[in-house]
């Protein structure tokens, strides 16, 4: 007998979840996650709106009912409080906050370390270009931003590797909508990693138990490492990019000498420093 073919469940590449496709996913159509609809954010949804809730005819419900009603509202809009003291470059300078640019994952991101704000943040863009993998939180962020405006998230990136001077530190970040940094690390995080920041010299040290203590220096600049890939490079010589090929001598090592060498040491007349002149010639 024939067994039945198990139908296949649809993956989102985005988020994670079973059940959709990146072309339903409310992140990657940054629709909300109230009524579905694009154009606003939970925070603005007209669902929400007390008024338009009132005018809404009220129904009796049984008292099984509105328990679980009161339940399920209950876990969507648990809220928290947040802040976060600087979003912008223009902010940064004008204040002791330390800036940098650091590995996250197989990436590099700017960073910004601010110990202003109680939670840590991931730019929405970043989380796009990068497909990283994003959990919608039971608990709903209110951030109280520098202009006094309140920004709301559920978004959260539960899996992000953060390496400063090689060791690889977690992080659990919320999906902010923030341009010009792409990581802010706050209070939660560096609380996490016994980190200490030296804004005069621009340090920030970390103390972690059990372990040796290490410290990133924040550079002020924005930056990324000058690399391209091979596929890259080949695609600017096709565009007609001038190509250099260019052979780096370290000139402050120690060169070799006959006498370090444990065999050739011992048959100096076999290996002269200086040869005497050109073989002779061979007869035919």
């Amino acid at each position: 007998m024939a067994q039945r073919a198990r139908p296949t469940q649809l993956t989102c590449h985005v988020c994670g979840q079973v059940g959709h496709t990146r072309d339903q996913c409310h992140i990657a159509t940054r629709a909300c996650f109230k009524c579905g609809k694009q154009g606003h954010r939970i925070a603005n949804c007209p669902l929400l709106d007390p008024k338009a809730q009132s005018t809404q005819p009220t129904t009796p419900q049984s008292s099984t009912s509105q328990g679980a009603q009161k339940q399920s509202t209950g876990v969507r809009t648990r809220a928290q409080q947040a802040r976060v003291q600087v979003m912008t470059h223009k902010e940064a300078a004008a204040t002791d906050v330390i800036t940098g640019t650091l590995p996250v994952n197989s990436d590099y991101a700017h960073v910004l370390f601010d110990s202003g704000a109680s939670h840590s943040f991931i730019a929405r863009s970043y989380v796009l270009k990068r497909a990283l993998p994003v959990d919608i939180s039971d608990c709903e962020l209110h951030v109280d931003t520098p202009l006094g405006g309140v920004m709301t998230t559920r978004e959260v990136c539960r899996t992000v590797d953060i390496y400063v001077d090689g060791r690889q530190l977690s992080a659990s970040l919320f999906v902010l909508d923030i341009s010009d940094f792409d990581i802010i690390l706050g209070m939660d995080w560096l609380s996490k990693h016994f980190a200490s920041i030296d804004c005069h010299r621009k340090w920030v040290n970390f103390n972690i138990l059990g372990e040796p203590e290490f410290s990133f220096q924040g550079s002020g600049s924005f930056a990324l490492p000058m690399l391209v890939s091979a596929l890259q490079a080949q695609k600017y010589l096709v565009n007609g990019c001038q190509g250099f090929l260019v052979s780096v001598t370290d000139t402050s090592s120690v060169t070799s000498r006959l006498e370090d060498i444990p065999v050739v040491r011992e048959f100096p007349d076999v290996f002269p420093k200086d040869l005497p002149g050109l073989p002779p010639d061979r007869e035919n």
